[in-house]
């Protein structure tokens, strides 16, 4: 049985979160998914018995909603009095490319946290903090960029690739 996805949250770099519903992600892949299981009983008081896992994937293709994204604002966003105007989703995925998860939040509230690869583009670098996997584009009235879906064939998409296998 499958579950269903009822929204994504993406994760930047900084720790900053911008969520959206899944009808603004009409499209998206997550390429090689790899699950990784730890076990480290480091601290006399720590449980003897918990794993954690983390779950990665070699690339991640998303196309957003670029009307609805710039409808949202980021968790840092609303901590400032800015308008949408001035900030918003999709001014944050095309100003930074950035992006270090996605997590999928399931109808049952159920989430999982799937990795990016990420590796800054000038490591070391304090201020540039860029994804040097990542690339991001705008696109509009494309069918072979952004699908044959009736329902976005007008729409702005911005369009994200992620890929280690560049």
């Amino acid at each position: 049985m499958s579950k269903k996805v009822a929204k994504i949250e993406f994760g930047f770099e900084n720790c900053e979160i911008g969520s959206l519903p899944i009808e603004a992600v009409p499209v998206f892949n997550l390429r090689n998914i790899q699950k990784d299981y730890h076990h480290m009983w480091q601290f006399k008081d720590d449980p003897t018995d918990e794993i954690s896992t983390d779950i990665h994937c070699e690339g991640a293709h998303f196309q957003i909603d670029y009307a609805l994204a710039s409808k949202v604002k980021t968790n840092l966003m609303c901590l400032d009095n800015q308008n949408l105007d001035q900030e918003n989703l999709a001014q944050r995925f095309l100003n930074w490319k950035n992006l270090t998860s996605v997590t999928l939040i399931y109808e049952d509230r159920s989430k999982e946290i799937i990795w990016l690869p990420y590796e800054e583009a000038l490591p070391g670098e304090t201020f540039d903090t860029r994804n040097k996997f990542q690339s991001i584009k705008v696109v509009q009235g494309n069918p072979w960029e952004v699908g044959f879906n009736e329902a976005y064939k007008d729409h702005k998409m911005i369009i994200i690739d992620i890929s280690n296998n560049t």
